[in-house]
């Protein structure tokens, strides 16, 4: 193969595709120590179902479930990102309980809610990040469950719209709680 033929294939991948074709592991910044807080912060543990929304390559997910004993599935929509995750579980982790699946989250419906969902900074490469939002509050968080959500370019905009939308699906005593740990629990 050329090189312009293969400098136009990997230009017209997308960001997840990208990642999954090159096995790029995408550690989240503070890596281990933002996922012990995380773990610790939200008492994630062996009795927990993580939900990692837009694991791209696992990294998250495989580490939690690793450190907790948790029970984590990984969603994205990328079959590149979802068959590398499945690799890097096989090869490096293959006594953590997580599975991953290739899946639109905004149309992912499972049998029983998670306790513990995140996002990462992958909220804004959803083309409605709102109906995100309230799919993931609704339909797929648990009762008392956390959420961790993280924006690296622009982190207010998705914390009103967090705050906004969590109002119509959050006890009051959840929407307290969000307000008082935005900044530590929620937006780590």
């Amino acid at each position: 193969m050329n090189e312009d033929k293969l400098i136009k294939i990997i230009n017209n991948l997308s960001y997840t595709d990208f990642v999954g074709e090159i096995n790029q592991w995408n550690t989240l910044p503070g890596s281990y120590i933002t996922l012990n807080k995380w773990i610790n912060f939200s008492n994630l543990n062996s009795n927990s179902r993580y939900l990692d929304v837009a694991c791209t390559t696992g990294i998250k997910s495989r580490t939690i479930s690793e450190l907790t004993g948790c029970k984590a599935l990984g969603v994205d929509i990328s079959k590149k990102s979802i068959q590398s995750a499945i690799f890097n579980k096989e090869m490096y982790t293959p006594e953590a309980d997580v599975e991953y699946h290739n899946i639109d989250a905004t149309k992912f419906h499972p049998k029983e809610k998670f306790s513990h969902i995140s996002f990462g900074a992958s909220l804004r490469f959803f083309d409605n990040p709102k109906k995100m939002l309230e799919h993931s509050l609704k339909d797929l968080l648990s009762t008392n469950g956390f959420y961790w959500l993280r924006n690296f370019m622009g982190q207010s905009q998705f914390q009103n719209l967090f705050v906004k939308i969590s109002i119509k699906f959050l006890t009051f005593t959840q929407q307290i709680l969000v307000i008082k740990k935005l900044g530590k629990y929620i937006m780590v």
